[in-house]
């Protein structure tokens, strides 16, 4: 079996135990070292080590109780970097997108893993978007909307 075979297998289980919520098998493949980052919302945390892992899925099942997600491969490498897409919502309701990027050691175990996530993705053109922006960048947000119009109109 090659290895972009594994890896659409490693996702699809990644997939079925995080849909679960099952933090026991979602920990199952990390190396006992393992470094877990999130990224979301232009927020990062780090996590090392599978007790702190084991922690932080749990924080995320417990907080997050509808959320369910698909994940699809978009590359896989043979020295051992998956990295996959997901779509899902974290309440049930709105659109969640993200990023997970995988590294394994020989073994298969997963040594570090960082999600990336967008938790609720809206149109450019939703003043949710545009009051997101303001709040993030508030000297860059006129500029954009300027050059947007100039530019992209």
């Amino acid at each position: 079996m090659d290895f972009t075979t594994n890896a659409k297998d490693f996702i699809a289980r990644a997939e079925a135990s995080f849909n679960q919520h099952d933090v026991e098998r979602v920990i199952a493949g990390y190396a006992p070292s393992a470094l877990l980052e999130f990224y979301n919302e232009g927020i990062h945390d780090t996590f090392r080590g599978i007790d702190a892992i084991r922690r932080a899925w749990t924080f995320v099942f417990v907080n997050f109780p509808r959320f369910q997600l698909t994940k699809q491969l978009v590359s896989a490498d043979p020295s051992g970097a998956i990295v996959n897409e997901w779509n899902g919502s974290f309440d049930g309701e709105r659109a969640s997108y993200g990023l997970d990027l995988w590294w394994l050691d020989e073994s298969g175990a997963v040594t570090h893993h960082k999600v990336l996530g967008f938790g609720h993705v809206v149109a450019y053109s939703s003043w949710h978007a545009k009051v997101r922006w303001m709040a993030i960048h508030p000297r860059l947000s006129l500029r954009t909307a300027q050059n947007r119009r100039r530019l992209l109109s």
